[in-house]
């Protein structure tokens, strides 16, 4: 192993253990992940997507202010948005209940998720993804 794979290997070691015990936090793009809760807020509801926006002012618009108009990412946000709603089919398949936590077990593991949307007899589900 180089210098250079070694120093690297070791560097993602002492991040992580530094990262376990809260004294690194890497520096992250939030945006993507922003981007999809914008989305998935907007259809969960109309006081949900409210609550985003009063809650991310910072991060959506132009200097933090709504009236300075809101940031690219989030422009593309709104053409899915659109994309979505302007699909006469979307409306009719997406119910029931929205941001449902799941809980169980995959061989023997305890894991977690959230869905966007649970179908009311609980036989389908969908999840929204952003490009």
């Amino acid at each position: 192993m180089s210098k250079s794979v070694y120093w690297n290997f070791l560097q993602c070691e002492a991040s992580a253990l530094a990262q376990l015990k809260g004294l690194y936090a890497p520096k992250r793009d939030e945006t993507p992940l922003l981007v999809g809760n914008y989305l998935h807020s907007y259809f969960e509801s109309k006081v949900s997507h409210q609550a985003f926006l009063n809650e991310h002012k910072k991060q959506l618009y132009k200097y933090g202010n709504p009236e300075k108009g809101i940031k690219k990412d989030y422009k593309g946000a709104n053409k899915m948005i659109e994309a979505l709603e302007n699909d006469h089919k979307f409306p009719l398949i997406y119910q029931g209940k929205k941001e449902v936590i799941v809980t169980g077990k995959i061989d023997g593991i305890d894991w977690m998720g959230k869905l966007d949307c649970l179908s009311p007899d609980k036989t389908m589900f969908f999840d929204l993804k952003n490009c």
